[in-house]
């Protein structure tokens, strides 16, 4: 018996709502991000404005959470104890302002980032949206090339699927990483099918400019057994913070001191799990250390479990693992694309509907605007749908063959022509 996603007409119709959803949520996010659409008590790429703010800090050899503990208002409060500030200039520059609290980096984050920020504002911008055009547009080339062995149909509606995340939004508007992350993330799992470890551990090292995000991925790859990736990946980032620390004359331990202080300042307005503790009365840096904590034993748990699977497989944990386990954003929810193209790929190969169910719910919880974000029931009916579609992957991919990461299709049989299955796209 077909499943949904095998249903011809109903892909279409699928598509093309979701193609318009993708096209609506990338023009506001334009629109937003270039200051065409005001929006009340919002600075149009603020996340894109503070991370070129650090960046030319650190071209002019000054630590930018020294300027921030030193001078924003309310920063003070979290300024690490032992903090040296001795031979260190941290008097604001009238043209570049004040860094703000609201986004934190790694000591390796300064140096990776250097190039995409190196240019004026006024060109800046407009070069940093470019890169999100093609991130978004890499997004949906992959997507579309985990379909295409199903047939034109299924390839058009996961590239469709994949665009149409209500998070990409909010990821263009502010400038935050997701669209730089995430393909780079997509690069590691290709780099890696194709068995090019270097380049691949060179990609995760660049895509770990946020760790929140990135980090779970690593662990993925560990249980993959990927060590060589792991090990490049390493020493980009130390080579990185070592460079950082030559410009500003701050050592990464200090640097990651300063990255966890400003962090707290953001901690209770934050959504995940420990957002229900903070707003119960709950310190925010305990909650938020006891729910990453919870949720880091889980996925690993969940990792080990999959570690004899294919990367996807791996991958669509990893994203989960990092929404769950420290705090979140709305735009980070576009991490889990991964989850969303492998409950969709497990549902075409194992044709089950309990898999389909699971690949629907998830979209749902993606593809809605959001603003729903904001209500403590869709919350949950995303992070139920989330760990739902974690066990169906455990529970379904326990029978797939071991094969590439791309999930393609078994291929029919050789030895009796009579009694081949036709494959899916001619279903």
């Amino acid at each position: 018996m077909r499943t949904l996603l095998e249903r011809r007409p109903l892909l279409l119709l699928a598509s093309i709502l979701l193609a318009l959803f993708a096209a609506a949520y990338a023009a506001r996010g334009y629109v937003i991000y270039f200051g065409i659409l005001p929006v009340a008590d919002f600075i149009p790429g603020c996340d894109a404005l503070t991370h070129w703010r650090e960046e030319h800090y650190v071209f002019r050899g000054q630590n930018p959470y020294d300027v921030m503990f030193a001078h924003m208002p309310g920063a003070a409060a979290f300024q690490p104890p032992a903090q040296v500030l001795v031979n260190r200039n941290a008097m604001p520059d009238p043209i570049l302002g004040i860094p703000t609290s609201n986004v934190v980096s790694p000591p390796w984050a300064f140096s990776t980032m250097a190039p995409v920020f190196a240019l004026p504002l006024r060109w800046s911008a407009p070069f940093y949206a470019l890169l999100m055009l093609a991130g978004l547009s890499a997004v949906g080339v992959w997507a579309y090339r985990q379909g295409r062995p199903w047939g034109l149909s299924t390839a058009v509606f996961l590239a469709a699927a994949a665009l149409a995340l209500g998070s990409w939004c909010s990821a263009i508007f502010t400038g935050n990483y997701p669209l730089l992350i995430i393909p780079l993330l997509i690069g590691v799992l290709c780099l890696t099918e194709k068995n090019r470890p270097i380049l691949a551990g060179l990609l995760l090292g660049l895509a770990v400019i946020k760790p929140t995000l990135g980090g779970p991925f690593a662990l993925a790859l560990l249980m993959h057994r990927r060590f060589t990736s792991l090990a490049v990946a390493a020493a980009w980032m130390v080579a990185a913070s070592l460079i950082t620390w030559w410009a500003i004359a701050t050592n990464p331990v200090e640097i990651l001191s300063q990255m966890f202080a400003a962090s707290r300042g953001v901690l209770s307005a934050v959504n995940g799990p420990a957002r229900y503790a903070i707003a119960a009365g709950a310190d925010p840096v305990v909650a938020t250390k006891i729910s990453g904590l919870i949720a880091g034993v889980l996925g690993t748990l969940a990792l080990f479990l999959a570690r004899r699977q294919n990367l996807l497989t791996l991958f669509a944990i990893a994203a989960v693992t990092a929404r769950f386990w420290m705090y979140r954003f709305v735009y980070d929810e576009s991490i889990l694309l991964f989850l969303l193209v492998a409950l969709a790929l497990a549902a075409l190969r194992s044709r089950s509907h309990l898999a389909t169910a699971a690949f629907l719910a998830v979209g749902m919880s993606l593809w809605m605007p959001a603003r729903l974000t904001d209500h403590l029931a869709f919350q949950l009916f995303q992070q139920c749908t989330w760990a739902t579609g974690v066990i169906v992957l455990l529970i379904w991919g326990q029978g797939w063959e071991q094969t590439s990461p791309t999930l393609s299709p078994p291929r029919p049989a050789t030895l009796a022509p009579a009694r081949q299955t036709p494959p899916p796209s001619q279903v």
